[in-house]
């Protein structure tokens, strides 16, 4: 979905170029594959302006770079082989961040992000709909801040190492239990 990408970055450049407050600037962060073809479509599209391609690079670095954004694109497929990535970490450290989150409705993401509440979801493939959140939120500073504020808190909440050592622990001590229950019983 890579190339997508590129294109959900046209439609946004064309929707903001129609405003008053014409400014808008995306931070491609990773490599791939796909970063080539992708780089030289950006170009191809005359959007070189718009976009800063980072490439691969140190977690610290792309951290840096995502304190100072404002909204985060998670644009996740189901790759042809049938792969799936689980609940992006990136897209946890945007929350923490308090960035605004539209993101694919994809495997662990929907776990995280609640449409309309505290980050806007779209179908995997519809350009149309992340293109035209991504600009919702760059029109409305007060929505995006509501937005990543209430992600925010729900980060906190439901995703620290505490809460995941004490659910493994659980796990551990149920299946001991269990073991042990089924020992005795036969």
């Amino acid at each position: 979905m890579a190339n997508g990408n590129v294109f959900v970055i046209q439609k946004i450049v064309n929707l903001i170029l129609k405003t008053e407050n014409n400014s808008v600037h995306f931070d491609w962060i990773g490599g791939g594959e796909y970063f080539n073809i992708c780089y030289d479509l950006i170009k191809q599209l005359n959007l070189t302006e718009y976009v800063s391609f980072h490439g691969a690079m140190e977690h610290n670095n792309a951290l840096e770079i995502m304190w100072n954004g404002n909204i985060f694109i998670q644009n996740s497929i189901t790759a042809n082989d049938g792969n799936c990535e689980g609940t992006p970490v990136a897209l946890l450290e945007a929350g923490v961040m308090g960035l605004a989150v539209v993101a694919t409705k994809h495997e662990g993401i929907l776990d995280i992000i609640e449409h309309g509440v505290d980050g806007y979801l779209v179908e995997p493939g519809d350009i149309d709909n992340l293109a035209n959140y991504v600009y919702d939120f760059c029109m409305n500073e007060d929505k995006r801040i509501l937005f990543g504020t209430k992600l925010k808190k729900k980060i906190y909440s439901n995703y620290t190492s505490d809460i995941y050592y004490d659910k493994f622990f659980n796990l551990i001590d149920a299946s001991i239990n269990n073991f042990k229950n089924d020992k005795l019983i036969d």
